[in-house]
């Protein structure tokens, strides 16, 4: 062949990627169109579409459509036949436009995928565990010896009649609980649990059905009730001495926890159940403290709460994220308020000493709930907007609040160490002063009304009348609270504190809170509202208190110096005065004294020593004081 036939190779090889992906540097599948162009839904080629306008007008135009068939041949043979005639009609504003239909196929097979693998767990059979049923009648709560009896029935199961009080019985203690009370476990709302009460007294009364969960609900608020009943309240009831309405409380609670068991039996969810299992739990701390009781009571209560997915409350699967939330509701906000008590409760509980110290059961990570707004109970109107107020505002649930960024503060500390670390003492020093600064952070940032040196009753009355009495229980409360976790915190360190300098600032710390505990008690003791009467019988108080003792009386015990010696007695028997004025009201308070008592004989100290008068005229924060013992 003459070599003027033969054809010049170009000077231009056939690129390897595509277009777009050599200009955007990124890797190509090599096949036409790539995987880079699919995803976009853009023209895939491999060179520029523009190529051929910026082309000078002496190249070869002739070459293009030779160019331009082998390109179509390399393409019928590399990629197959069904989806290069697919390519070759432009699918890709269908694809877009068919990406929406296919997202809502996902989730709905996303969703029947859940739903199945419920239906495979869920192995219900022909022959289900038979219960009991029940039925509720109501009389003269003095009548009433058993609030449980068990009878038969034509058909051979067992029945369990329940008995209640009267009606106006009934509201003479919820008006109590709602009175002097649920300011410090509030998870009911006043106007529907009034209701609530009528609805039930009706149904009884035209033999409907009954809620078990809404009559458990009301038992475990009338044994709160009578348990904290004074001579003051018998004065403007017709019922009974105090004493002997104290002394009914009992009967009442064993009722509330056999009703709550039959309604655990029968699988029986409903949030009226859970809100009696926080109400009777908190009774059942005061009659006999922390127990195996109340620990088993909130585990079933966060058991309870999970089955009616009060841990995801805030969780909308299948709504963009970017979308505005549809409004709340005002049983939102109620389930909100009732899992952030639990939650609370349960990482607060990680302090406490016995199995289950240092340890936690709801994980941050494993819910979608935010916080309670900080709202007034009348302003939680259905169909209205909810309106959260600054937290410089008091409200009802301002006390619950500030309760859940100390149960934080609380669950932060187990976080920080290891159960063995925590449970042994044998936190490092840095760490423990960084935990104490939170705490005090925590102390300094209290709104203006829970501060110790807050304005007096009469000034909160004069701000906020409906609410002042509730302000102030919640003031002392969540103060005692603080400082006796931040006595606890260091308390383990108290020793060393006396000889390792390391520990010198936990030591000072543990003795501050410890006598900032019992300046809280004795200034509870000077205000005059109905609390003050029943605060002995309330073991929470109590407790922090006896942290308080503890330091106090432990560095007594380790002091070597007699003047330190000396003061520190006459703290110590101060704050012990306290425990001998509950003796009267809270069996606490006996098993207390006693075991502060045993150690003060097991240092080879006077017993006497704790059985000393002390006056003690509390002044508020700035005044001079100045106890003698």
């Amino acid at each position: 062949m003459p070599r003027s036939q033969i054809q010049k190779p170009t000077s231009r090889s056939r690129p390897v990627s595509c277009h777009f992906c050599r200009s955007r540097k990124l890797r190509c599948s090599r096949q036409l169109p790539c995987s880079n162009c699919i995803s976009r839904g853009i023209d895939c080629g491999l060179y520029s579409p523009l190529a051929s306008i910026d082309k000078p007008q002496n190249s070869n135009s002739h070459e293009t459509p030779d160019i331009l068939t082998r390109l179509k041949r390399l393409e019928e043979i590399v990629l197959p036949t069904d989806r290069q005639s697919s390519r070759a009609q432009d699918p890709k504003p269908d694809r877009r436009r068919s990406r929406p239909q296919l997202e809502r196929k996902d989730k709905q097979a996303a969703a029947d995928a859940i739903w199945l693998e419920a239906e495979c767990a869920s192995q219900v059979s022909c022959s289900s565990i038979p219960t009991d049923t029940t039925t509720f009648r109501s009389c003269s709560m003095w009548n009433i010896t058993s609030v449980m009896t068990i009878g038969g029935s034509s058909s051979g199961h067992s029945v369990r009649n329940f008995s209640i009080p009267l009606h106006q019985e009934s509201v003479i203690l919820l008006e109590k609980y709602l009175r002097d009370i649920t300011y410090i476990h509030h998870v009911i709302l006043r106007g529907p649990l009034r209701t609530m009460v009528d609805n039930i007294y009706g149904d009884i009364e035209k033999h409907a059905p009954v809620s078990p969960g809404q009559v458990a609900l009301l038992l475990s608020i009338l044994s709160s009730a009578m348990f904290t009943w004074t001579r003051k309240d018998s004065e403007n009831a017709p019922f009974a001495t105090s004493e002997k309405v104290n002394a009914t409380s009992s009967v009442w609670v064993k009722g509330t926890l056999d009703l709550l068991d039959h309604c655990r039996r029968i699988s029986l969810q409903s949030i009226e159940a859970i809100q009696a299992m926080i109400i009777l739990s908190f009774a059942i701390t005061n009659i006999e403290g922390i127990t195996a009781r109340f620990r088993d009571l909130l585990s079933t209560a966060i058991t309870a709460a999970r089955e009616l997915s009060l841990h995801k409350v805030d969780h909308q699967p299948g709504i963009d994220r970017r979308e505005e939330a549809p409004a709340d509701s005002v049983e939102s906000e109620m389930k909100r308020r009732v899992w952030w008590y639990l939650v609370a409760t349960d990482w607060m509980a990680s302090q406490f000493p016995g199995p289950h110290r240092g340890t936690y059961s709801i994980n941050p990570l494993h819910m979608v709930v935010r916080k309670p707004r900080n709202v007034d109970d009348a302003k939680l109107m259905a169909g209205s907007p909810i309106i959260d107020r600054p937290m410089e505002q008091p409200t009802e649930i301002s006390y619950s609040l500030q309760r859940i960024k100390l149960a934080e503060i609380c669950r932060e500390v187990i976080d920080s160490s290891s159960m063995t670390t925590y449970n042994d003492g044998d936190m490092e020093s840095g760490r423990l002063l960084g935990v104490d600064q939170r705490i005090v952070t925590f102390i300094e940032q209290l709104p203006p009304f829970f501060r110790l040196d807050g304005d007096a009753l009469d000034d909160l009355i004069a701000k906020y009348p409906n609410i002042a009495s509730g302000i102030m229980i919640q003031r002392y409360i969540i103060n005692s609270l603080v400082h006796s976790q931040r006595c606890r915190l260091h308390l383990p360190y108290l020793a060393r504190g006396l000889v390792d300098p390391m520990y010198a600032p936990s030591r000072e710390a543990c003795l501050e809170a410890a006598r900032c505990v019992v300046q809280a008690e004795r200034m509870l003791a000077t205000e005059n509202i109905p609390f003050v009467l029943t605060r002995l019988k309330f073991s929470g108080i109590l407790q922090c208190v006896g942290i308080a003792i503890t330091a106090l009386l432990l560095d007594m015990c380790l002091s070597q110096e007699p003047i330190l010696r000396q003061e520190r007695r006459a703290e110590v028997v101060n704050a012990c005065s306290i425990l001998k004025d509950a003796i009267k009201d809270s069996p606490v308070a006996i098993k207390l004294l006693e075991s502060f008592q045993r150690v003060v004989q097991k240092h080879d100290m006077s017993v006497s020593e704790l059985k000393q008068p002390y006056r003690h005229h509390c002044r508020r924060p700035g005044q001079h004081t100045s106890p003698s013992p």
